[in-house]
């Protein structure tokens, strides 16, 4: 969760607005974190999970990766939605009972 917060906290180096929320949808908890960010172009959208895929200057390229095994490892789904200007919405999925 920290790396989640913290890529969306650097996307609005400007100021903006941080929201996360939490929802039980059935048999599954819903995370969602979302920022006023300046947002991600299709391109960029489409090889977040890639290892060692960076925008960032510095950057490894395995926060999202890690992030994503990590809640497969728990039976869960990510995704991020985003559009330039307007910021990004990270969406986490977890089964809320083990089986």
């Amino acid at each position: 969760m920290i790396n989640l917060f913290k890529n969306a906290l650097e996307a609005m180096d400007q100021g903006g607005q941080l929201t996360v929320g939490l929802k039980n949808r059935g048999n599954d908890l819903e995370l969602s974190i979302a920022d006023t960010g300046f947002g991600m172009t299709p391109e960029i959208l489409a090889s977040l999970f890639t290892p060692f895929f960076s925008t960032k200057e510095g950057g490894t390229g395995l926060g999202l990766t890690i992030c994503k095994g990590l809640i497969e490892q728990h039976r869960g789904e990510i995704s991020i939605d985003s559009k330039v200007g307007q910021g990004t919405v990270c969406l986490i999925h977890l089964p809320l009972i083990s089986t």
